[in-house]
C-alpha cells in the first residue's frame, strides 16, 4: 500500500484481494468546498419548498351525501 501526501492532497493506493488496484485521492479544499454546496443545495431547496407550499392553497371538496338516513 502507498500512502502520499502533498500540501492538501491525499493519495492512498493498492489492490482489493481480486488483483485489483484501488486508488483513494482527497483534498481538503475540495472537501470544504463539496460541503459548502452540500449545505447551500439543503439551503436553496428548503427555501424552494416552502415559497411553493405558500404559493399553493389546497381545497378539499366532498361530495354532497345523497344518502339520506330517517
Amino acid at each position: 500500500m502507498y500512502r502520499g501526501k502533498s500540501g492538501q492532497a491525499n493519495l492512498t493506493v493498492g489492490s482489493d484481494g481480486k488483483g485489483n488496484l484501488v486508488a483513494e485521492a482527497s483534498c481538503d479544499s475540495l472537501q470544504q468546498l463539496v460541503l459548502w454546496y452540500e449545505e447551500e443545495l439543503t439551503r436553496i431547496r428548503s427555501e424552494t419548498q416552502s415559497e411553493t407550499s405558500n404559493d399553493v392553497q389546497t381545497v378539499e371538496k366532498r361530495p354532497p351525501n345523497r344518502m339520506r338516513t330517517f
